[in-house]
């Protein structure tokens, strides 16, 4: 006999790489449990999720009447688009299903989601893409709002400096300077980003519980201030308990897998692995003074430059004159590769990231190497003061006026983090943070626990 099907679970990603790998990842595990899992993605990005299926894990794309050139997620507004242009075939697809259907399990960013789930009396449960301590701001960006600290700008005054008085009082957060907070909140409330993040956050109050990417012994204080709200289930890292795929379910580009052969060439721990994810794109002068930071760093260098990682017409004409050449002897730049695979390869020493969670928590999974951030977009500075701050995990840089950092700082920083005492001490924390992710999800391990009690959840 087959094993039983004990509940059917429908999962609704946000239209972004890296919000669908997270939930393909929990819908893999919710499989391999026993449940039936559809997992509900635009039909352009159908074709890619369909190779994580499983015999009862089903991938279905319904239209977002937008062209395939726009279903990346690169742009922000693109996804945006995607996500508003899917809430009527959605909800026609969970009015059909909603018989047979136990569980909504729904990215945060699909706002429109929870009010869908109710109308059919089926139980949504909103997965946060990021880590407990971002989730914390955002559940109280409502009553922040109410106080009159937010926003910390006045209308049509984006261009303002923002105030220098750290916020207190957010439970399960540390104090926080304005210029901590996730970036959409820095606008002023007329702005598109902050109202769809007050708009998010004002919907995280609707699930009947939320899921996070995270693990109880690296964010104890904001996953037990959020509990006091809401039924709160840490599972992750979601790579691990998963069972350690060695690829991304979904990528929007090819993978270059010569890098792997390049990597086996290095010494161990000796290659700065640089990649700032699938979305953020740098200024033309930014892009310049990095690369001439990584040159004269001297350090074996692994660069991922999408087609779109930095504002000019041709990406050839970006590079610096003479780059390629002189750093051809050690260093190799590809559009895009395995980072799993990259991150657990023994010539990596360190990660140069822009902060997105994905990006951290699948380095304590693997490498567990110390991280570089420079911070672009979302709660991405809100992680580095946590990576640096109170995780020694990680180093900031130190920025000029117009958020460029100087090449002469980033090969300092690469210097220390391969060379010094601060980037030993480094590397000591972050194993040690890594073996705190691998006990989470071992047998009897904190998030190992918390999926069982959430597939019960799902399940009755």
């Amino acid at each position: 006999m087959g094993r039983e099907i004990r509940a059917h679970i429908v999962v609704l990603p946000f239209a972004q790489q890296g919000h669908i790998n997270p939930l393909m990842q929990l819908s893999r595990k919710l499989a391999s449990r026993g449940a039936e899992v559809t997992f509900v993605v635009s039909e352009n990005t159908a074709s890619k999720a369909a190779a994580g299926a499983l015999p009862n894990l089903k991938v279905v794309g319904v239209p977002d009447n937008l062209p395939p050139e726009r279903s990346k997620g690169s742009s922000f507004r693109d996804s945006v688009d995607s996500m508003i242009n899917m809430e009527a075939s959605f909800a026609d697809l969970l009015g059909r299903l909603h018989d047979q259907v136990s569980a909504l399990v729904y990215d945060a960013f699909m706002t429109w989601a929870p009010a869908i789930a109710h109308s059919l009396s089926i139980p949504c449960f909103c997965f946060f893409t990021t880590n407990a301590i971002a989730g914390a701001v955002c559940y109280h960006v409502p009553s922040l709002i109410r106080a009159g600290i937010l926003p910390f700008r006045k209308d049509g005054d984006n261009d303002s400096p923002l105030p220098q008085d750290s916020v207190k009082g957010i439970a399960g957060a540390p104090d926080l300077l304005p210029e901590e907070f996730p970036l959409c909140l820095t606008f002023d409330a007329t702005h598109f980003r902050f109202r769809f993040v007050a708009n998010i956050a004002e919907k995280f109050h609707e699930a009947s519980a939320i899921i996070i990417n995270t693990f109880e012994e690296l964010e104890s204080d904001a996953i037990a201030a959020l509990k006091v709200h809401k039924p709160l289930f840490a599972v992750g890292p979601l790579l691990l308990l998963s069972g350690r795929p060695s690829r991304l379910d979904v990528n929007y580009w090819p993978e270059e897998d010569h890098c792997l052969h390049w990597l086996d060439s290095q010494a161990p721990s000796s290659v700065l692995y640089v990649s700032f994810g699938s979305v953020a794109s740098l200024p033309l002068l930014h892009f310049q003074e990095l690369a001439l930071g990584l040159e004269a760093s001297e350090q074996p260098f692994l660069w991922v430059v999408r087609q779109d990682s930095v504002d000019a017409p041709l990406i050839e004409s970006a590079f610096p004159n003479g780059f390629r050449e002189r750093t051809k002897d050690r260093g190799l730049i590809i559009t895009w590769g395995p980072q799993l695979l990259i991150l657990a390869h023994p010539s990596i020493g360190g990660f140069f990231t822009h902060g997105g969670w994905n990006s951290i928590i699948e380095n304590m999974s693997l490498g567990s190497v110390p991280m570089i951030c420079w911070p672009h977009v979302a709660e991405q500075r809100l992680n580095r003061r946590m990576m640096v701050k109170h995780w020694n995990i990680g180093m900031g840089l130190r920025h000029r006026a117009d958020g460029s950092v100087a090449k002469e700082e980033i090969a300092r920083v690469v210097g220390d983090l391969f060379h010094g005492k601060q980037g030993m001490d480094l590397r000591n924390a972050s194993k040690e943070v890594g073996d705190m992710a691998k006990a989470a999800v071992a047998e009897k391990g904190s998030s190992q626990k918390n999926f069982e009690a959430l597939y019960n959840l799902l399940s009755s």
